[in-house]
């Protein structure tokens, strides 16, 4: 049932990728976090970049690659990530709250 919610939004979107083998996905969004975590924020920015490619239509990632752009003073970057998170989940709090916490409207 998710595979076949998460093809139809892709094809909304016109996202053309395949679906990535979910757990290399999990584990390089999991990589991304664990290198923010431990002050390594630049490398967390590539590892979401790079989990992205995979699969550009999870909000979460787009969300938390904004944090980490946010943390590094990359405001305007940060507020593109969580743009794009909430055209895939327009309730995620997450990237309303970093909107907010960089001063821009939801």
């Amino acid at each position: 049932e998710y595979d076949a919610a998460a093809a139809e939004l892709r094809e909304r979107k016109g996202v053309t990728a395949a679906a990535p083998n979910i757990l290399v996905f999990q584990a390089m969004v999991g990589r991304a976090l664990a290198l923010d975590a431990a002050g390594r924020t630049q490398e967390g920015i590539d590892q979401a970049r790079a989990a992205l490619e995979l699969d550009p239509t999870d909000a979460g990632v787009h969300a938390s690659l904004g944090d980490m752009l946010a943390k590094v003073g990359r405001a305007d970057d940060a507020e593109a990530q969580y743009r794009m998170a909430l055209t895939y989940m327009p309730d995620l709090e997450a990237a309303i709250r970093g909107l907010r916490d960089l001063g821009r409207e939801p």
